[in-house]
């Protein structure tokens, strides 16, 4: 049966029924009523400690002095607004920048492709040593020729399939109130269905429609299809006018789609005729592993593949060794900013320990005028736990603090970088301040409240009381200092490694 829990009053009416019983039965033994009562409260003992006793065994004895350390640690901020609205300031520009950079390298380094699988698409890269090249250098090529693709095509077995396309286009979209400037990349009819995404209106392109001389089809991103053609649901098998020619709207493609990448705004069949002659013509391969191949073993079959076929070639058309290698098309999408975000990320992470040791020198500062403070709370009888915990209590309250200001800092920090670095960043589209990012803010903050807060909880907590009440001690102010020109030393080794 369940039973209501005693409170404090219930616990205090006890104790004055226990005493009051006492009382009476000494009373009945022959002594005054003053003698009993005093007999009565020396027999049972102290009840302030009694009290204490049961107060402390109802309440989480930690969490319950948690939640005083942090009721005084926010009015001591309060009292001390300039104080802390400096503090919290320098570390929102710290946080802001490091949860901005993590946001960007999560997005572009850490995160998927949107494709199903996408670690099984590839690109074929092919390596040029220094002699095969005009400035003789080795050059690293996305392209290949078409008949070695269609050879790739129809030979390989480590492939489970192969496309290709073509470098993006600009046309004049015309049939409007005026003519306008579009983007968009000729593909093979297999790279839509390779890569995984169905068309969220219409259908992807047929073998057909990529042949010389079929009706003209085009398939539309969601973004031009809402940007040009105002999302109009009945757009599909309308036809649009491309360069003067007549093109019909074969699908959209579903939110979020970019391929190659964001600047795509429409898809056209590429054709894959071999020109005739020994004209050369090159597109840009892609394809898909089969399930538990090896990049590796995929390479050698190209390169084994594309190495017979240059056999075949006549003298006059020089072409060296095949040296195809295999990536997975994200590698080959960040390799040229992969380096870049890292040192970016490490230069933002010092940018962050700065602003720490501004933090703790301003609370060393502020601990020098609360050494009073400290002294009577150590003389009252709290012990040197306690004052180190009420100390990083104020540290984790202005790190939260800071963590809060510096989520709103990357929010504008992502905006800027959207619309300064976004030729030369792939995949900023991606970036989102999302819960993984939020859970990252609140890690930081933690740990820089522990980094700042640490140092000048242990200085202050070292503090003798007797000395703080007869005077300052030349010792203790010696040490001090020494430590805030450390902290000073610290910043600027690494300011300079910041340069």
């Amino acid at each position: 049966m369940w039973r209501r829990r005693r409170s404090d009053e219930d616990f205090g009416s006890e104790i004055r029924a226990h005493i009051e019983l006492e009382t009476d039965r000494l009373i009945g033994e022959g002594l005054s009523p003053a003698d009993a009562r005093t007999a009565a409260v020396r027999q049972f003992g102290n009840v302030a400690s009694a009290q204490e006793r049961f107060y402390e065994s109802r309440r989480v004895l930690w969490l319950d002095q948690s939640g005083q350390d942090l009721r005084y640690a926010w009015r001591m901020l309060k009292k001390n607004s300039s104080f802390a609205l400096v503090a919290i300031l320098t570390l929102a520009l710290g946080i802001g920048a490091n949860t901005a950079i993590f946001s960007v390298v999560k997005a572009v380094l850490l995160e998927p492709l949107p494709y199903p699988d996408a670690g099984r698409l590839v690109h074929m890269i092919q390596n040029l040593a220094a002699s095969q090249t005009i400035d003789a250098r080795p050059r690293r090529i996305v392209a290949m020729d078409l008949r070695e693709f269609l050879e790739l095509q129809s030979r390989t077995q480590t492939l489970a399939q192969v496309a290709a396309y073509d470098t993006r286009r600009e046309v004049t979209l015309s049939g409007r109130d005026e003519p306008l400037r579009i983007v968009g990349t000729p593909i093979s009819a297999s790279l839509i269905p390779m890569l995984g995404v169905q068309p969220m209106l219409g259908r992807s392109f047929t073998a057909d429609e990529a042949r010389p001389g079929s009706p003209q089809a085009v398939v539309l991103s969601y973004g031009g299809w809402r940007k040009y053609f105002a999302a109009d649901p009945n757009l599909v098998q309308r036809t649009v006018i491309l360069d003067g020619r007549g093109y019909t709207v074969a699908g959209i493609m579903p939110p979020g789609f970019e391929f190659p990448d964001a600047a795509s705004e429409f898809w056209v069949p590429l054709d894959l005729t071999p020109p005739a002659g020994g004209d050369i013509r090159s597109l840009i391969p892609i394809g898909r592993l089969k399930e538990g191949v090896a990049a590796e073993a995929a390479a050698g079959e190209a390169n084994n593949i594309i190495g017979q076929l240059r056999q075949t070639y006549s003298p006059d058309r020089v072409a060296g060794p095949a040296a195809l290698e295999i990536v997975s098309i994200k590698d080959e999408l960040v390799r040229s900013v992969r380096s870049a975000l890292k040192v970016l990320m490490v230069a933002v992470a010092f940018v962050l320990l700065i602003a720490c040791s501004n933090v703790a020198n301003l609370l060393l500062a502020r601990g020098a005028a609360r050494q009073g403070e400290h002294a009577i709370r150590s003389a009252l009888g709290a012990g040197r736990g306690r004052l180190i915990r009420q100390t990083l209590t104020e540290s984790c309250l202005l790190g939260v603090c800071g963590g809060i200001a510096g989520f709103v800092v990357a929010l504008g920090g992502v905006d800027l970088l959207r619309n300064l670095a976004s030729d030369y960043l792939p995949r900023l589209s991606g970036i989102v301040l999302d819960v993984p990012v939020l859970v990252f803010t609140l890690a930081l903050s933690v740990l820089t409240s522990v980094l700042f807060g640490l140092l000048p909880a242990l200085q202050l907590s070292r503090v003798s009381h007797m000395e703080v009440i007869k005077a300052s001690s030349p010792m203790k102010s010696s040490r001090r200092h020494l430590t805030r020109g450390s902290i000073v030393i610290a910043e600027t080794a690494m300011a300079v490694v910041l340069r």
